[in-house]
């Protein structure tokens, strides 16, 4: 007998629609339809999975500007509209380093996709950059687990699942997209990323980042 099965990491809760407690529990953040900030809005779910930041301080950042997180957002301004690369994500986790660590992977996108499941499957949050053959930079999206089809005898993983800050938020599942592990596809560099709204991609995914909280 096989099963459907999902692992999400232990911060990753269901997006619900019911009391404040409820409300600030969910992860997801959803940008706005004129900025390019993907990126810093993967970072800052990430934070919020893995327990270094509370939605409340994410909704007040501005206004301590001697926090550490209110210091990196100041500096995330400065990429909101012309989007983040790499090396903008790592300056802005170098300014957390006392609360969280973190890895960056560049590579294939099998090699990209094989960092991101060894990752998840320690419990760290994991901001993947995709994009398509049109597209210059990358779209940021925040891996939170794993789906598979499980049976006795073996467990074959199916998809990453993820938050992405462009769809719609989730309400009742945790997230709101999927990203393929398995396409059958002549190009072995693409799989199809698909949001719960239906759009459908054919994307590449070249650069990944892991964070954890410091120990």
């Amino acid at each position: 007998m096989t099963a459907l099965q999902w692992r999400l990491l232990p911060g990753v809760r269901p997006g619900v629609r019911g009391t404040w407690r409820q409300r600030y529990a969910v992860v997801h953040l959803r940008q706005g339809q004129l900025d390019c900030a993907s990126g810093v809005h993967a970072l800052l779910m990430a934070l919020l999975v893995v327990g270094t930041a509370s939605r409340p301080a994410i909704r007040l950042l501005g206004l301590a500007p001697d926090d550490g997180l209110a210091l990196m957002w100041n500096k995330a301004r400065e990429s909101y509209f012309v989007g983040a690369d790499v090396e903008v994500l790592t300056e802005l986790l170098g300014m957390l380093a006392g609360r969280v660590s973190f890895k960056v992977h560049q590579g294939s996108t099998s090699s990209t996709l094989s960092f991101a499941q060894s990752r998840l499957a320690g419990n760290e949050a994991v901001l993947l950059g995709v994009g398509t053959h049109r597209q210059a930079g990358h779209h940021w999206t925040l891996a939170v687990g794993v789906e598979t089809l499980a049976s006795e005898s073996r467990s074959l993983p199916l998809a990453l699942l993820c938050l992405d800050s462009a769809g719609e938020a989730p309400e009742l599942a945790p997230c709101n997209a999927r990203l393929e592990l398995n396409m059958p596809s002549r190009t072995a560099a693409c799989r199809h990323y698909r949001l719960s709204g239906g759009a459908l991609r054919t994307v590449h995914c070249s650069a990944a980042i892991s964070i954890a909280r410091k120990r």
